[in-house]
């Protein structure tokens, strides 16, 4: 596969929804992943797929 692909994913702990880079596997469901407004590992619910930023935009 081609690595890890963007999704907006919410947290569970604080409901802030923000872009999360993810495995193929993760991007279809939940995962966890260091929220930094909780401060901790919390399960983030994927929401959208975002593809335009996987051809290479400017970002991470």
């Amino acid at each position: 596969m081609s690595g890890d692909v963007p999704v907006d994913a919410v947290c569970t702990g604080c409901s802030q929804t923000r872009v999360k880079r993810v495995s193929e596997e993760e991007a279809e469901g939940s995962f966890r992943h260091v929220c930094h407004v909780c401060q901790s590992v919390q399960w983030m619910n994927t929401v959208a797929r975002l593809s335009g930023l996987e051809q290479g935009g400017d970002g991470e």
